[in-house]
């Protein structure tokens, strides 16, 4: 659980650097180069598909989370990477499901 933990954390840092390149591309397009395509543009696909498949990961993630809360068997989540995946969670479904 710890390691799907700390990939989870990743995947949501993913999932905020796309929320910053998408604002990015939209209010600053005139600073791209002439066919509108970023010069990093495989690190920004990779980047980008990790952010959207975040959602889904984060949710399994607090699903089996969860199912374990009961029964207290953490086998070492951090608290700190818990509650960032949970605050993350809203913004996710916010983004995915509610804004254009």
């Amino acid at each position: 659980m710890r390691f799907f933990s700390k990939l989870v954390f990743l995947f949501n840092l993913c999932f905020l650097i796309t929320v910053v390149m998408r604002y990015y591309m939209t209010h600053f397009a005139s600073n791209l180069r002439a066919d509108g395509v970023l010069i990093s543009q495989p690190i920004e696909s990779t980047i980008s598909v990790l952010g959207y498949l975040a959602i889904f990961i984060n949710v399994v993630f607090m699903v089996i989370f969860l199912a374990r809360y009961p029964i207290k068997k953490m086998n070492g989540v951090g608290k700190f990477v818990l509650y960032f995946n949970l605050l993350v969670l809203p913004a996710q479904l916010y983004f995915h499901f509610f804004s254009k």
